[in-house]
């Protein structure tokens, strides 16, 4: 929620980078619910002034721009806080570091004038993985604490070997500098590599992507070793942490933390309604279109008491089954299963956007409706880069599933989130199509439900969704029904509501367009809602806590 510099601001944002990819950092903010004000100039420090806080984020060759080096010090000596995102270069006096320049001391002209830090991982000294594991990122500037005792963390390898290069550094309480590539490595592990072949498998054979299926897994980025682990004895490793929302969790509690030193009451619209904590989330795929083992799985609904979202797949349940009219009455969300074939040499099923066209309205028709608001592709089906969100954008679906897992070892977080995000084209604009990464499918049936209570939980702890999938085809085998109803009583337990992907979408899109007063409170159409966004202040004497800030709530409507 980006606002130009008219009057005074607790969170002012400098945006300095030409490559699309750090363009993330918005969606970031956005999702996150910060209030925050916006220049792209680099000419134009007098606008230091306007905020409390600044938000450098830096990513040219040579370093912050020249006019910006001189008014960031200040900024800092006059008791104000900052957090430089990217390269510091020209500022790094501030942070008590310099730069490692490697073979950019000879070859400047080509690699700039610090050297990057590549891939690697961060184990920082607080926060990041409830394991303790380190955090994987993907590039960075490369700089060395030239003043003991400023690093944040240490840098390591895959091997476990320390780096001489430090990816964070606090001077002071009141100034922070993040030189991991935050917003392009967030990008990264969630938008995964286009896909155009198969993946690489995992080693302990839990996750054979080789298997002549484009999918969304054969894109994921994360490691299978230092990434994975095997916290519930499920027998086999996969992803339990959200490395993605460790690092968006890093950036905004570098964030709170500068700004409440520096007594800067920054305003966040939560993310969910009434201080919910998280959500939860139950889909059903509905390959084979059994009518009986539909009815059955209302049933088991209907006892269970959540609203759910079916993806229906050509050619759907037939008008006279009852199937589709039984399931709307009850309040399940209808959503569409993309067929695209499960393997290339497949006919009629291809990838493209005229076969996606023609199911979408064919199911529609069977379904009864005009369109959908939700998609999940068949066997997690991926091609391409962003085709399938593209082509839900242009179709009016709001909230696409596709990025879930279709082997054992990479279920839970294998795109890296267990937040809702939008998409980007290469040129780093948002595609308004909400992903929902679901996090595994059918307890009992494909993984041990003690990997779902593990998830679960994990997802609960980032303040995400936590999203599981299931097919009626599986329901009257032995043990699934009672392990759904199990899955969400232990969510109850946790606080969760369960809403369908048309409620997510639907809410996501209403707190991220609310907009704030003078006074903190909403206006238009979010305070309207009947369940308003809730909208907190980082005032240092408030009962409400994230990320280990305090927050008072400022109110709901205006």
């Amino acid at each position: 929620m980006p606002e130009t510099i008219s009057a005074p601001w607790s969170l002012g944002v400098a945006y300095f980078s030409p490559h699309p990819e750090h363009r993330f950092l918005f969606e970031i903010l956005d999702h996150a619910g910060i209030a925050y004000c916006l220049t792209e100039d680099p000419e134009s420090p007098e606008a230091i002034a306007a905020c409390d806080v600044w938000l450098v984020a830096s990513h040219l060759r040579d370093g912050l721009p020249r006019a910006w080096r001189e008014a960031v010090p200040r900024h800092v000596q006059a008791g104000k806080g900052l957090v430089v995102l990217g390269n510091p270069l020209g500022v790094e006096s501030v942070f008590g570091v310099e730069p490692v320049s490697g073979a950019n001391a000879q070859f400047g002209a080509w690699l700039g004038s610090v050297q990057s830090m590549g891939e690697g991982w961060f184990q920082p000294e607080t926060g990041g993985r409830a394991d303790g594991r380190p955090l994987h990122f993907f590039g960075g500037y490369a700089f060395r604490e030239a003043k003991p005792g400023v690093a944040l963390g240490s840098v390591v390898d895959r091997h476990g070997q320390r780096s001489e290069m430090v990816a964070a550094v606090r001077a002071g309480d009141r100034a922070a500098g993040l030189f991991v590539d935050i917003a392009a490595t967030v990008r990264h592990i969630s938008h995964g590599i286009p896909v155009a072949v198969d993946g690489v498998p995992a080693p302990d054979g839990s996750a054979p992507l080789n298997d002549n299926i484009l999918k969304a897994e054969d894109g994921l980025v994360l490691d299978w070793t230092m990434d994975r682990d095997d916290p519930c004895g499920a027998g086999f490793g996969f992803f339990s942490e959200p490395v993605a929302d460790c690092w968006r969790e890093f950036l905004l509690e570098s964030i709170f933390r500068v700004a409440q030193a520096a007594g800067a009451p920054l305003r966040v619209v939560w993310y969910y309604p009434e201080c919910m904590q998280a959500l939860g989330h139950i889909s059903f795929d509905t390959d084979g279109s059994d009518p009986d083992l539909a009815t059955e799985l209302i049933d088991v609904l209907r006892g269970i008491g959540i609203r759910s979202t079916w993806f229906v797949i050509p050619p759907g349940y037939t008008p006279e089954s009852g199937i589709i009219a039984a399931a709307s009455a009850d309040g399940h969300d209808i959503g569409f299963h993309f067929d695209a074939g499960i393997r290339p040499e497949s006919r009629g099923a291809e990838w493209s956007r005229e076969n996606f066209l023609k199911q979408f309205h064919e199911v529609a028709r069977a379904c009864g409706v005009e369109g959908f608001r939700s998609n999940k592709n068949h066997y997690t089906r991926w091609q391409n880069a962003a085709d399938i969100i593209e082509w839900c954008a242009a179709s009016g679906i709001t909230a696409d599933e596709s990025k879930l897992p279709s082997k054992p070892g990479t279920l839970g977080f294998f795109s890296g989130s267990s937040h809702p995000w939008f998409h980007h084209t290469p040129l780093g604009e948002p595609i308004g199509c909400l992903e929902i990464a679901s996090l595994s499918q059918d307890p009992i049936v494909t993984v041990p439900p003690c990997a779902h209570s593990a998830l679960l939980k994990a997802a609960v702890s980032h303040n995400g969704i936590a999203s599981f999938t299931f097919h009626p085809a599986h329901i009257a085998k032995p043990g699934v029904a009672d392990a759904l109803r199990a899955l969400v009583a232990q969510g109850r337990e946790l606080g969760l509501e369960f809403w369908t992907a048309a409620e997510i979408a639907d809410w996501e899109f209403l707190r991220r367009g609310a907009k704030l007063d003078a006074g903190g409170r909403l206006t238009g159409k979010a305070s309207e809602a009947k369940r308003p966004p809730v909208v907190l202040s980082l005032d240092g004497g408030g009962s409400f806590s994230y990320l280990g800030c305090p927050f008072s709530l400022t109110g709901k409507a205006g």
